[in-house]
């Protein structure tokens, strides 16, 4: 890569050019150290190609992480979630497949429902990776990930308003033969294989195989079945092969990938301060980091597929890049949503899509002082779920009708399989966007971006509400059904400009700012329709005699969320390059926030934008080389939200939290290594804090989680012939804590979400071949 001011290459060209060296951790925040000239120790430079360019991570306005391949390695990420422990300003990793709760400086997915599109935009090898059931997949035999904050919009595309998340793969190279294999083992019987090899075919053609598997038993003892001591365990394998060839105006990648994935259902602990306990006279069992659960078969399982081609074609002066991705899935999970012995709603979805995506990009070179993009991308998704919401007949009864049912309704049947409210989506949604960024040095120093994008998006939809097999008819989840599909179809758009400045004040300081508008399309309610009533009427007096909903009924739709942000920032490299500091500020304005809550009019959950949102923060990371023998990344971020106008949802909210959004966040990792004959010692310590968050917007104490700090250690040996061995252990004080937490909504109880892993002792153990 040339080292002229403007000079960078377009992605998919995507090698870091710069020499890893024996330092543990590579561009994981800069960790590696480099011998100059006097033996002096500096830290190697981090290329990423968030903004559609090959660039210095130092030199990119965006707040930004990344990691790199031995980063990844050395701290067993898992996927995205993973990231969390040591990204700056993101929260709400929890232990299942769902998107909903991944929190970007406050903001989240707000529903789990099936036309509500995930804040947070998660793509690999430039390809978006959709909701849940499918956006969640193994980290194995990749590159590098990049996690951005702040609004993407522009730069990723599909709703990515809170940040985005990147993940590179490696890729096959006809220059190199070479490979790994990894083993690890650990506590309750934990078992982890992945390996790869890249095989030069001649040169110019190289294929690269890559396979992944993971099991360990669950740590979680459910009281109600005591032979099920088995919850939140987990077995996944997965496979990737790639096609590469690389000529000398044509790079090519054909990437296909399989992931099977079985493991446990969200876990719940109910909160006994509640009304349902009193109700029913019933209490919970077990210790804190136990459960009673009346469901005895919670799943997480699913099967994503994937053909990802990536193009690059050298027009000499310019380079013309095609990106087409091709996924389908299908998932089924089940937990027991209420966390209690009691059967107030047992959960089940059943859900299958695919996805289709074309991008064209058009990226000029970087040795004048004008550079652009342009580009253009289109994407269809089908969809189809089963929803299933199950519950007990007799305590439906206690709850709303204070009796037995046989003593409000006369004679009785009780349904064996309880009373079970099933529905039905479909949907089939498209769009496309077009997008521009002008950049212009306007001198030596100073650097002025201009980008707009046009985003549309259109849904079809379809909600079938299903006949209830009970003599409670459908009482509990909806209170009607319909006569098969209620179908609607809406579409939206928007233009998201972003404006930056960056200002490289020295050689080692960059100063930078921007204005970026985010966007989140609209989209229908999964669980609720809007029936028509007249003035003073409630909805159950016009439901037809066959509890069927009258003509004139319709889906319920809410509108796009939109934002403006403004950041300003620094990065700068001090100490003879040991050190590198990146601190930003930003503020954010985020209106018609789209939220999931039980509708009183309506008798149904519905999602509807119900307020705004402002928030502001600081977020720092810090890079350093203490000596030669010792290298540290250190991340902080403080985050303050005001939610406003949710009147529709709780009387006193406004100027509360944002729920699971922590104020403060420290992230760590330290890292000793020591040479040896042939080869070094190493150690790493990996730590993060988080402080009190909030299950509703309510913001009361008994529904939320307090802060709490993890800590992980490690140590080893790496040898110069390619192999290395390290000893673990995971939650080193062994704190106990749980994810997440959600407030009460009678029948079912406020419950504890997602109890922390115990201490684990493994060990693991890597070899690499080849070049």
């Amino acid at each position: 890569m040339k080292k002229g001011k403007y000079t960078m290459k377009p992605i998919h060209k995507i090698w870091v050019t710069t020499a890893l060296t024996a330092s543990l951790f590579g561009l994981a925040g800069g960790m590696t150290a480099q011998a100059a000239e006097g033996d002096a120790i500096t830290i190697d430079e981090i290329i990423v190609s968030a903004q559609k360019r090959d660039q210095s991570i130092q030199d990119v306005p965006i707040a930004i992480s990344a990691y790199d391949a031995n980063f990844i390695e050395k701290t067993k990420l898992d996927d995205v979630k993973d990231m969390i422990d040591f990204t700056p300003g993101f929260a709400g990793k929890t232990k299942d497949s769902f998107v909903d709760a991944i929190s970007i400086r406050g903001i989240v997915t707000n529903s789990f429902g099936a036309a509500v599109d995930p804040s947070v935009g998660i793509f690999k090898d430039g390809v978006y990776q959709g909701r849940t059931g499918s956006a969640i997949t193994s980290f194995f035999d990749v590159e590098r990930t990049e996690a951005l904050r702040g609004p993407q919009g522009f730069l990723f595309g599909r709703n990515a308003s809170s940040g985005a998340v990147s993940i590179m793969t490696k890729k096959p190279d006809p220059e190199k033969s070479n490979g790994y294999v990894h083993a690890g083992i650990g506590e309750r019987n934990h078992i982890e294989l992945d390996g790869a090899v890249n095989i030069p075919l001649n040169d110019q053609w190289a294929v690269r195989v890559a396979g992944y598997y993971l099991t360990e038993d669950g740590y979680v003892n459910n009281i109600f079945y005591p032979e099920d001591d088995d919850l939140q365990s987990q077995d996944k394998g997965a496979g990737r092969i790639s096609l590469g060839y690389r000529g000398d105006r044509l790079d090519m990648t054909l990437i296909a990938e399989y992931e099977n994935r079985k493991q446990s259902g969200s876990v719940y602990r109910a909160l006994e301060d509640d009304e349902t306990f009193d109700i029913l006279g019933v209490s919970m069992r077990g210790a804190r980091n136990e459960v009673d659960s009346d469901l005895r078969d919670d799943k997480d399982d699913g099967n994503v597929y994937s053909f990802t081609a990536l193009l690059d074609w050298d027009l000499n002066d310019m380079t013309l890049s095609s990106i087409t991705g091709v996924r389908t899935y299908d998932y089924q999970y089940a937990e027991d949503f209420d966390g209690a012995p009691f059967r107030s709603n047992h959960y089940f979805q059943d859900q299958e899509g695919d996805y289709y995506s074309q991008e064209i990009r058009l990226v000029s070179s970087s040795e004048n002082r004008l550079t652009w993009y342009v580009g253009v991308s289109a994407y269809q998704e089908e969809i189809k779920v089963s929803f299933s919401q199950v519950a007990d007949e007799e305590l439906m009864c206690a709850v709303y009708e204070e009796t037995t049912c046989e003593d409000a309704y006369g004679e009785f049947t009780a349904n064996p399989n309880g009373l079970v409210e099933n529905n039905d989506v479909e949907g089939t949604y498209k769009g496309w966007g077009a997008y521009v960024d002008v950049t212009y040095a306007a001198t030596d120093k100073l650097e002025l971006s201009v980008d707009l994008r046009y985003t549309y998006d259109k849904k079809d939809f379809g909600l079938s509400i299903l006949p209830v097999e009970s003599d409670l008819g459908p009482y509990y989840a909806f209170g009607y059904t319909t006569n098969g599909f209620v179908r609607g179809s809406k579409s939206w758009d928007d233009f998201t400009p972003r404006f930056v400045a960056r200002y490289a004040a020295t050689d080692d300081l960059n100063l930078w700012a921007s204005i970026t508008r985010g966007y989140k399309s609209g989209g229908f309610g999964s669980f609720g329709l809007d029936i028509p009533t007249g003035p003073g009427e409630d909805i159950f007096e016009v439901i037809n005699d066959d509890g069927t909903v009258p003509d004139g009924t319709k889906l319920t739709v809410f509108e796009p969320e939109t934002l403006w942000s403004y950041e300003a920032g620094l990065k700068a490299n001090m100490v003879d390059n040991r050190v590198q500091m990146a601190v930003n500020a930003y503020y954010y304005d985020f209106k018609n926030l789209q939220v999931s809550f039980f509708d009183e009019d309506l008798n149904n959950t519905v999602v509807e934008n119900v307020g705004q949102v402002d928030g502001y923060g600081v977020e720092a990371t810090l890079r350093a080389l203490p000596s030669e023998y010792i290298d540290m990344l250190i991340g902080a971020a403080y985050s303050k939200t005001d939610i406003q106008g949710t009147g529709r949802i709780c009387d006193d909210c406004d100027g509360n939290r944002l729920t699971n959004n922590p104020e403060w966040t420290f992230t760590g990792v330290i890292n000793g290594h020591y040479p040896v004959k042939a080869g070094e010692i190493f150690s790493t310590l990996e730590f993060r804090y988080q402080s009190k968050v909030y299950g509703g917007f309510e913001n009361e104490d008994r529904y939320s989680v307090e802060g709490y700090a993890n800590f992980n250690l490690r140590t080893g040996y790496e040898s110069d012939q390619g192999w290395n061995v390290s000893l673990y252990v995971e939650n080193l004080f062994n704190q106990f804590h749980y994810d997440a937490v959600s407030a009460a909504e009678l029948p079912i109880p406020g419950h504890n979400i997602g109890p922390a892993r115990p201490r684990t002792f493994g060990i693991d153990v890597t070899m690499k071949f080849g070049d």
